[in-house]
This record gives C-alpha cells, sequence and structure tokens, in this order.
C-alpha cells in the first residue's frame, strides 16, 4: 500500500517489515512455549518414575521373601510406566506356576505359561522367538534382569494388550530408558537380597552349630582351651574348669594354670612334648598327663590341639580340647589286671595240666611198654586180646591228655601252625587205613573220595590237619553203628579271582546224627551227644572243640548238617599249592626193624629205663643204662656209642645241661654222635630247649614202638642179621 508521499511509505515499508519480523518471532516464541511444555512434561515424568523408582527401592528393601520382592516389581512396572501388565519370569526358579509373577490381573493359564517358558528359554539363548500368541501383547517391553556377572536371573516385561490399546499409548523412548534402568535396580536389589540371604543362612548355620558344640560339649565332659602366643594368656572355657573341680571365676587365663597342676611324672613329658609341638611348626598336637583335681586326686587328661597361623604364615594361637579319660583308664587298668590274672590262670593251668601230663605219662610210659613187648612175645589168643585191651586203654588216655593240653594251649594262644609242603590224599588215606580195623570191628565200612585234579603237595601245617581227620573220622566210627562213613576231599567253589584256593574234607556217617538244636554245642569243650540206647561213649567231649578251633588258626570253617541219617561235617581250609620244588621226595626204601650198635639210655624211673631198655635190645642193639644225667655224661665221654635216649628231667644232671655238656667236653669227632630227647612233656618250649641244647630228635612218653622204629631209621646203624 502506497500513500504518495516516500517518506511516509518507506517508514509503512519498514513497519510491515518489522511486524513480519515479530510475527515470526512469536510463532517461534510459541513453539518455544509448546516445546517447553513438552519437555517438562517428560520432565514430570521422569521425576515421577524416579519418585516411584524411589518408593519401589524403599518398600522393596523391607519385602520378606522373594515372592513379595517379585509381586512388588511387577505392580511397580505397571505404576511406573503407567501399563496395563508387569511381569516377571525367574530364570533360576523351578520350572512351572511359580516361575512367573504377573501384575495386575487373573493368572495365566498352564499352556501359556507352557509357550512362555519355551519364549524364555530361547530368548536367553538369544535365539529368535515371538512372545505366546495367547498373551494378546499390543506393544510391550523387555528387559534382563541380571546379577552382579551380568547373567541373567530373569526377564522384565512391560506390556498393552490389545484389548486396552485405546487406553495405554505406546511406549516411547523415555518410557524405554526408564524400563532398562528399573530392571538394573530389580537385579541389583535381588542379588543383594541373594547375598544377603546367603549371609543370613551362613549366619544361622554358624550360630546352630555353636549351639550344637556347646550342648555337645556339656555333654561330652570335653573342655576348651585356646593359647594367644602374642598376649601368652588362654581361655578355658567352663566344661575345662569343671573337669577339674572349679567354677568360671576360679581360675584366670594364665598358662600357669594348666602347668601348675601336671603331675610331677608327667611334668617334664607334657611341657617338652607341648613346646616342642608348638615351636616345630608341625600342625596338630595329642598328648595324655595328669593334673591334680581340686579334691587332691590325679585326673587323666587326653589333649589335643592345633595351631592357627596368620597370614604371613606365623603361628597366632593354638586351639584344642581336654577329655577327662580318669574313668577309661581306670577301666584299662582294671581290664590289664583282669588280662594278666587271666594269663596267670591260663599259664597255672597249662602248668598244671603239663604236670599232670608228665605225672601220667612216666607210669604209662611203663605201662604201655609193658604190653607192647607182651604182644611180641610168645602168648596165646586170650592173652594177646587181654594185652591189646590194655594198650589200647593206655593209647585212650594219651589222646585225652593230648586234647586236654592241646585246648590249653589254643586257650592260651601259644599254639603255633607250621607252614610245609605235605600232601592231603595221603595223610587222608594214612589216617583212613588206621581207623578201618575199628570200624571193621563194629561192621562199619569206611570209603574214601578223593577226585582227580587235587594238587600233589599244599603248604600247611601237616600235622593240625591229620589231627583234623582223626578227629572227624574217629568222631564219626565213635556215633555209628552200621552202615558206611564216607571221607573225602575236593575243591571248594573260589570265592574271588584273588582268594587262596581252598580244600573242603567232607566227613559223613550214618550214625546217631545231631538234632538240630545241638548243631552249635558239639563244638563246645566237654559236650557228648549221647547215644539213643544208653551206651556210654568214649572220650571227654574235646575233639570237635578242638577240630573247629584248629580249623579257626588255619583260617578255615567248619560246619555240620543233620542228614536224613546220620550227620555231615565240612571243613573248609585255605591251603596254597606248594610249588613243585617244595613238595618232599616219597620215600623209597623200606623201613628196617632190625639194627646194630651200641645206645645208651640215661632214664631215672627205674620202670621207664627197664621197658626202654628192652624195647630197645629187640631191635637188636646193645644197650647201656644210666639213672641221672651226671652218670651218663661220664658214660658217654668214657664209651663209644652209635646212639644216646635222654630223659630230659633227671637229678644230679638234666639231660639238656648232659647234652651241652658232651657237645662242649667229647672229642670232637665224637661230637656229632646222636642224641634222642625223652620226656614226658610235650610243650612246644619243650622241644626247642631240647634242639637248642644240641638233642637231634625228641620222643614222647610213652615210648611208642612205630615212634622208636621211626627214629632208629634215621639215626642207627642197620644191621644185616634178619631179626630172630
Amino acid at each position: 500500500m502506497e500513500t504518495g508521499d516516500p517518506m511516509a511509505d518507506q517508514e509503512l515499508a519498514r513497519l510491515c517489515k518489522e511486524n513480519a519480523f515479530l510475527s515470526q518471532r512469536l510463532s517461534r516464541l510459541s513453539h518455544l512455549q509448546a516445546e517447553l511444555a513438552e519437555a517438562r512434561h517428560q520432565i514430570d515424568q521422569i521425576t515421577r518414575r524416579f519418585r516411584r523408582m524411589q518408593d519401589f527401592m524403599r518398600h522393596a528393601v523391607r519385602t520378606e521373601s522373594r515372592s513379595e520382592l517379585a509381586a512388588l516389581t511387577c505392580e511397580a512396572v505397571v505404576d511406573i510406566l503407567d501399563c496395563e501388565l508387569g511381569l516377571l519370569w525367574c530364570l533360576r526358579c523351578a520350572q512351572g506356576r511359580n516361575s512367573l509373577y504377573i501384575s495386575p490381573g487373573p493368572p495365566l493359564l498352564p499352556a501359556t505359561i507352557d509357550d512362555l517358558a519355551a519364549w524364555a528359554e530361547a530368548w536367553t539363548e538369544g535365539r529368535d522367538h515371538p512372545l505366546p500368541v495367547s498373551l494378546d501383547f499390543h506393544d510391550h517391553l523387555i528387559a534382563p534382569v541380571l546379577d552382579d556377572e551380568g547373567n541373567p536371573t530373569g526377564i522384565l516385561i512391560a506390556a498393552n494388550t490389545t484389548a486396552k490399546a485405546g487406553i495405554h499409548g505406546p511406549f516411547d523412548e523415555a518410557a524405554m530408558r526408564s524400563f532398562a534402568a528399573f530392571a538394573g535396580q530389580v537385579g541389583a536389589i535381588m542379588e543383594s537380597r541373594r547375598r544377603r540371604e546367603m549371609i543370613n543362612a551362613q549366619i544361622e548355620a554358624i550360630r546352630l552349630s555353636e549351639e550344637r558344640l556347646s550342648l555337645a560339649l556339656q555333654g561330652s565332659n570335653v573342655g576348651l582351651w585356646d593359647w594367644d602366643f602374642r598376649s601368652n594368656r588362654v581361655f578355658y572355657s567352663e566344661q575345662w574348669k569343671k573337669q577339674l573341680g572349679y567354677s568360671g571365676d576360679e581360675i584366670s587365663d594364665a598358662l600357669s594354670e594348666w602347668s601348675d597342676r601336671l603331675h610331677p611324672d608327667d611334668r617334664a613329658a607334657a611341657l617338652s612334648q607341648g613346646f616342642d609341638f608348638f615351636r616345630s611348626g608341625t600342625r596338630t598336637y595329642s598328648g595324655v598327663f595328669r593334673l591334680r583335681h581340686r579334691d587332691g586326686n590325679w585326673r587323666w587328661i587326653a589333649a589335643t590341639g592345633f595351631v592357627v597361623r596368620g597370614a604371613d604364615d606365623k603361628p597366632r594361637r593354638a586351639v584344642g580340647t581336654h577329655i577327662d579319660i580318669t574313668a577309661y583308664k581306670e577301666l584299662e587298668e582294671r581290664l590289664r589286671s583282669a588280662k594278666e590274672q587271666a594269663e596267670r590262670a591260663n599259664r597255672a593251668k597249662s602248668g598244671f595240666l603239663a604236670k599232670i601230663s608228665h605225672e601220667i605219662r612216666t607210669p604209662l610210659n611203663g605201662m604201655i611198654g609193658s604190653f607192647q613187648l607182651l604182644s611180641g612175645s610168645r602168648i596165646d589168643d586170650e592173652q594177646r586180646k587181654m594185652v591189646e585191651l590194655g594198650e589200647t586203654s593206655g593209647r585212650w588216655i594219651m589222646d585225652i591228655i593230648g586234647e586236654s593240653l592241646d585246648l590249653a594251649r589254643i586257650e592260651a594262644g601259644k599254639l603255633v601252625l607250621a607252614s610245609e609242603p605235605f600232601d592231603i590224599s595221603v595223610i587222608l588215606a594214612e589216617v583212613i587205613e588206621i581207623k578201618r580195623a575199628k570200624a571193621a570191628a563194629k561192621g562199619v565200612r569206611i570209603r574214601c573220595v578223593v577226585p582227580p585234579g587235587l594238587p600233589a603237595s599244599v603248604l600247611g601245617d601237616s600235622g593240625r590237619f591229620r589231627q583234623i581227620v582223626t578227629n572227624l573220622v574217629g568222631n564219626a566210627i565213635k556215633f555209628t553203628e552200621r552202615g558206611t562213613i564216607t571221607v573225602g576231599l575236593r575243591r571248594a567253589r573260589p570265592t574271588d579271582d584273588t582268594a587262596v584256593p581252598r580244600i573242603e574234607l567232607i566227613v559223613a556217617d550214618t550214625g546217631i546224627g545231631i538234632p538240630e538244636e545241638l548243631a552249635e554245642a558239639v563244638f563246645q569243650p566237654f559236650l557228648q551227644i549221647q547215644p539213643n540206647d544208653g551206651s556210654f561213649s568214649e572220650g571227654i567231649g574235646l575233639g570237635l572243640s578242638i577240630t573247629r578251633e584248629l580249623v579257626s588258626l588255619m583260617r578255615g570253617s567248619l560246619g555240620v548238617t543233620r542228614r536224613r541219617r546220620g550227620s555231615r561235617f565240612v571243613v573248609t581250609l585255605p591251603l596254597q599249592d606248594a610249588p613243585a620244588h617244595s613238595a618232599a621226595p616219597p620215600s623209597v626204601a623200606p623201613p628196617r626193624t632190625r639194627f646194630e650198635g651200641s645206645v645208651l639210655l640215661v632214664e631215672d624211673d627205674p620202670i621207664s629205663r627197664k621197658v626202654g631198655t628192652l624195647m630197645i635190645q629187640r631191635r637188636g642193639l646193645r644197650v647201656d643204662t644210666a639213672a641221672d644225667g651226671g652218670e651218663g655224661l661220664r658214660l658217654l665221654l668214657a664209651g663209644h656209642y652209635d646212639l644216646a635216649f635222654v630223659d630230659c628231667w633227671m637229678p644230679v644232671l638234666d639231660g639238656l645241661a648232659m647234652t651241652r655238656g658232651f657237645r662242649e667236653q667229647a672229642h670232637p669227632a665224637r661230637r656229632g654222635m646222636p642224641i634222642i630227647a625223652l620226656s614226658a612233656n610235650t610243650q612246644p618250649s619243650d622241644i626247642a630247649a631240647s634242639r637248642a641244647a644240641g638233642m637231634d630228635h625228641y620222643l614222647t612218653k610213652p615210648l611208642m614202638d612205630e615212634a622208636l622204629l621211626d627214629c632208629l631209621n634215621r639215626f642207627a646203624p642197620a644191621s644185616e642179621r634178619p631179626p630172630p
């Protein structure tokens, strides 16, 4: 618009231009006002969210359980983001309903929870897997809940459903940032709670442990001590003080409270042991000593301890326990005294039995020897029967004495087993051959069953194995009036690949049998089962008892079963096969019965001297006699004898001293002359003493003709003259 006035037009143009500029500035100002209003709105929204996060933090730290914290978290999601739903899926919970927390709204269906679990697994593994369609989410945010190490412990979800899309707007970038920050807070709180729960659990465990320890110490009479090396002060527990009769305030924390109460006999050793332990660097300590009780008596204490070291590995403290073992020591002393008394009683019993054995064997030597001499003379059949009865009775008495001594040795633990190669089949055959005549006299047949494949030689005690077979076969004959006794050997089934081979000895009879209720009692000493006809059984009931003890010593087993007729005993023994080179070589020469040469018999008992002279003479030998060891030594040193039989126990000079004297004083060419011990003692110690004195062999009284013959075959010169 122009006015025609240049000046006015120019001013009007300027005003219009300023007006346009002002309008532009007003428009920009209006836009800035709108932006400022939006910024204020966002700040207000962030502030509101921050305050709600603070409220959440304030309430979260006071929650009592994880489920309460999870529920509060879901509520806070809805409150902070102004959304419809908040969900928390706990990855470290058990799979199932308890893993999901949601607020608000009803619980999800199980199928939906299963779908959500599959999605959560895929999401944590980084795999692309859509949320379940059944959730019907229109808009949602997802953030991981992480622990201190960055590992996911849960998944936090904020969501709006399609049904309420018009009510809740979409999540903007600020909401995303707030949600991520909130998820970080939740992770920190959950990690803090987890650590607090761990600490509380540890504190509770320590409390319970201390409570249990306190109760245990009170109930077990265990006192505690704790020695601080830096202050040289010692903590003594109430129970420690109580062990010595004191209360809490009557004993200080000085080390002298312990050291001054040590028994004089224990003091030096206890102090030396204790200080050596603390200086040596070892970790543990133990000792036993006596401490003076308040009443003046001495209490036995078992002490244990260990050293606690600092970061520089220097010892800081020693901690340990005191246990009052006075009652145990008193019991130990009573047991030791009882053991000594039992051992003395066993020795007295063994000595008594040995003495009785000696006193009985000496007259038996004369009696049985006389019967043996008579049996070799010209007598009629009736007289021979009487002689055999007398000899059998004498052998019976010998068996009783032998069984009694064996039982005494076993009970005293003095029976020692040998380990030598022997043929079990040969021993079995020999025992059966000896017992066959006695069985035949009763009309009983003995059958031997030895299958092929058994070892030719085993390692063990052949004498004790023979005794086991003899006892079981003799027992079967005793209680079998008619029928058959079967004796057999076989390999036992192995129990494992490394087990020592085992051999089974079976003795089965058709006798009176053993009642089931007495199956174990028959192995008791002095117990016998009497036949139903009221007849008397010979023996004193020690055979089976000794047999079981011998089997046990040989690490085997013995059992008995009742058959339809009779009994069946099974012995199982671990017998290692003997190496081929250790098997005893077979005898090739038949035993001799006639000899020549001169013999000296040294025997103080006149009857035994007379009988022994006759028994030796009938084998073709010349015999001189002496009544004591002194006379015997003079004769041996002066004469030229091929062999000497010497009684071990005699007046003036016993057989052992006589033998030592001869070995020392005789001409070197004569010192090796065989000297045979004669004794009524059968203890292993007696046999060992005779060997130590220089005797070559040991014969027990009564002197049996077969034992004498075996001895002469080994030591006497042979005779070419035929027997008379």
